[in-house]
């Protein structure tokens, strides 16, 4: 039995353009502090 496996065909996906705006209403700060909030309830024993 032989099977055709081609590659799908996709446009590229820019991720810089996504990301562009992804997080423009916070300051660092406040994305650090919301990371760390994150990260202590996510490693909690």
């Amino acid at each position: 039995m032989i099977f055709d496996i081609s590659p799908v065909s996709k446009e590229p996906f820019d991720y810089t353009e996504w990301q562009r705006n992804l997080y423009s209403d916070m300051t660092v700060e406040k994305i650090g502090e919301e990371a760390g909030d994150y990260w202590e309830k996510t490693h909690k024993k």
